[in-house]
């Protein structure tokens, strides 16, 4: 799940929940079970290599909801980041061990973190980033530093997270 970084979407959420109105964008239901949230799936590249086709969270309230949810995630979910910018994921609700990468504007992955199955722990990426891969601990694709990272095309998607 990522925290929203702008003030004004913060502030929304805090209102939507003190005042008991549900608002997506700050509920806890996986990105690919929002009701009108339409699961959009992209190619995605290391190097010069094609490694998938997997699902991209590119709005806010796909961001808010990430994995939640998911108990036992197949896929990787793709963070597409609208602008460069420090980012903060939490896995509060992920109910399953994850890990991710974090990718810099220039396509290269400037860290990684892992969260077991339970956690409620925040993640900052270490730099300004445009996309963020989130993938089921044990799967072995996440991008190694050396190769650049793109995400492609659409594509049609199949499986689950």
């Amino acid at each position: 799940m990522r925290i929203p970084v702008s003030r004004r979407h913060a502030m929304a959420c805090m209102t939507a929940l003190v005042g008991s109105m549900p608002l997506a964008a700050c509920s806890i239901v996986p990105a690919y079970r929002m009701p009108g949230s339409k699961r959009t799936y992209r190619s995605v590249s290391y190097g010069h290599k094609v490694v998938g086709c997997w699902p991209v969270a590119a709005d806010v309230a796909q961001q808010m909801a990430g994995l939640s949810g998911a108990k036992r995630p197949t896929l990787p979910l793709v963070f597409a980041l609208d602008a460069p910018q420090v980012d903060a994921l939490w896995t509060k609700g992920v109910r399953a061990a994850v890990s991710a990468a974090w990718v810099n504007p220039h396509h290269r992955v400037v860290g990684y973190w892992t969260a077991p199955v339970g956690s409620d722990a925040t993640h900052t990426s270490p730099e300004p980033v445009t996309l963020v891969i989130e993938s089921p601990v044990g799967r072995r694709i996440l991008p190694r530093r050396r190769d650049p990272v793109r995400l492609g095309r659409p594509c049609q998607g199949n499986g689950s997270l």
